[in-house]
């Protein structure tokens, strides 16, 4: 029901601000209990990523295994299963652009959250720890990123030389609501994955400077 998404919606938006507060302890020479769960975490949310993409494979498999796979393709955003229609509506379109546009409303949250934050000086967000907040959230969400933004590169062909979008099959590859979502799809590919992508292997290059 349309309630139920907005609370999930809700919950995801104060997730992410626990997270400022839980994931950034300050660095210390052992792993402490924080760091640990919060790395393990994160490596289990990744690999359960990586076997909802491959649930995504058009292969036939067995009765027991397939839902399972089906139900960890929500981990790669895949959430028309879960009535998302109710929330976005019917058009397929909207849908999509709708799940492109969570991940920069995300960051958009966490910094409004800091410059509320700023209120009051006791309670205002450090600059160092929000960027990581906004970094760890990249970086989790980064297979989820890169399949959602691949969603409106995959067609198959009928047998009448038409050709549909695999998960939204009602779109025909070429006509204008494709088009639509390869747009907003390769503006997530270009700027948020290769994006981040490439920002992180420059933060990573010029980590000795910066560390001097």
């Amino acid at each position: 029901s349309v309630i139920a998404w907005i609370m999930c919606v809700i919950l995801i938006f104060v997730g992410l601000v626990l997270a400022y507060y839980f994931m950034n302890a300050p660095m210390t020479s052992k792993a402490s209990t924080l760091i640990t769960t919060t790395c393990s975490i994160g490596m289990m949310i990744n690999m359960l990523q990586s076997l909802g993409i491959v649930g995504t494979m058009t292969v036939e498999w067995p009765v027991n295994i397939n839902g399972i796979f089906r139900f960890l393709q929500v981990f790669t955003f895949d959430i028309d299963g879960f009535a998302f229609a109710c929330l976005a509506g019917e058009n397929p379109v909207a849908r999509y652009i709708g799940l492109v546009l969570f991940f920069p409303a995300a960051l958009l949250w966490l910094q409004f959250c800091g410059l509320i934050s700023k209120v009051k000086r006791k309670w205002a967000w450090d600059k160092i720890k929000l960027r990581s907040t906004m970094g760890q959230f990249l970086q989790v969400a980064f297979s989820t990123m890169s399949s959602t933004a691949l969603v409106p590169m995959i067609c198959y062909k009928h047998p009448n030389g038409q050709r549909s979008n695999l998960k939204y099959p009602n779109v025909f590859c070429g006509s204008d609501e494709h088009t639509a979502m390869v747009i907003a799809g390769s503006l997530m590919l270009v700027l948020g994955v290769c994006g981040f992508w490439a920002f992180a292997a420059w933060l990573a290059y010029m980590c000795p400077k910066f560390s001097a």
